[in-house]
C-alpha cells in the first residue's frame, strides 16, 4: 500500500476510501501530491531535489544571458531577477513550517534550511549584481547608497540580519545555542517584513509584487498567531 502521509487522507479522501470527507484540494491534483509524498519519504531524494529546484533560476537566468533575451536593461533585470527570488524563497521558508503544522506533515521540515539558505545564497547575488552591476563595482559607490537611499537600507538590513540565521542554521549550532536558537532564529519574522519594506519602497509604476508578496507574508502570520507559534516562550 502507497504511503500514505497523515493528512493524505484529506487531500484524497476518494483515494483513502473516505469519500465521506471533503478534500483540501481538487482531486485533480492528487497525482503530483502522490509524486510529492513519495519524494518526501525520504531525506536522500527530499533534500537533492529541493537543492535542485532551488538552482533552477539560475539555469533560467543563464538561458537568458545565453540568448541575450534581458530586455532593455540587462543589468536592471539581473538584479530585480535575484530580488525576486531572495523574497521568493524566504518565503517559501516561512511557508515551509506552516505546511509542516497545516498538514501535520512533520517529515516537510527536512527542507527548511536548504530553501533558508538558497534565500541567503540568493540575497548575497542580488547585493554583488547590485554593486558591480549598477554600481559599476564602485563599492564606497554602493556604502553611500546604503546610507542615503531608504529602500537600499531595508534591503541591505535584511540581508544583515539574514546572515546569523544562515550561518547558525547546523545541527551543531542548535545544539550550542540551545533554547537561544529558536528566539535567534525568530528573526526570520523580523527580516520577512523589512523585505516587504523594501520591495514596497523600491516600487515604481505598479505595487503588484508588494502587495502579492505582502499578503503572503501576512497569511503567514495570521497562521503562527492562529497557531500559537508568535508568542510562545521559549
Amino acid at each position: 500500500m502507497l504511503w500514505q502521509p497523515a493528512w493524505w487522507e484529506r487531500v484524497c479522501p476518494r483515494q483513502c476510501g473516505i469519500a465521506d470527507k471533503p478534500p483540501l484540494w481538487p482531486q485533480s491534483l492528487a497525482p503530483p501530491l502522490v509524486v510529492l509524498a513519495l519524494i518526501t519519504e525520504s531525506a536522500a531524494t527530499m533534500i537533492p531535489i529541493t537543492i535542485t529546484l532551488c538552482l533552477l533560476p539560475l539555469v533560467v537566468l543563464g538561458y537568458d544571458v545565453a540568448t541575450n533575451d534581458l530586455g532593455a536593461d540587462p543589468a536592471e533585470t539581473v538584479v530585480h531577477f535575484f530580488g525576486q527570488w531572495t523574497i521568493r524563497l524566504l518565503l517559501a521558508t516561512l511557508t515551509v513550517s506552516s505546511v509542516a503544522r497545516l498538514a501535520r506533515w512533520p517529515r516537510v521540515i527536512r527542507i527548511r534550511r536548504t530553501v533558508g539558505l538558497a534565500t541567503f545564497g540568493y540575497g548575497c547575488a542580488h547585493l554583488i549584481a547590485y554593486g558591480l552591476l549598477l554600481g559599476s563595482g564602485a563599492w564606497a559607490l554602493l556604502a553611500d547608497d546604503i546610507a542615503k537611499r531608504p529602500y537600499i537600507t531595508a534591503g541591505f538590513t535584511a540581508l544583515l540580519l539574514m546572515t546569523p540565521l544562515a550561518v547558525t542554521s547546523t545541527r551543531g549550532w542548535q545544539r550550542r545555542l540551545g533554547a537561544a536558537w529558536k528566539r535567534l532564529h525568530r528573526l526570520i519574522y523580523v527580516i520577512g517584513f523589512i523585505a516587504i519594506v523594501h520591495i514596497t519602497w523600491l516600487a515604481k509604476a505598479s505595487y503588484a509584487d508588494a502587495v502579492m508578496y505582502g499578503t503572503w507574508y501576512m497569511a503567514l502570520m495570521i497562521e503562527r498567531v492562529w497557531s500559537g507559534q508568535i508568542f510562545r516562550r521559549v
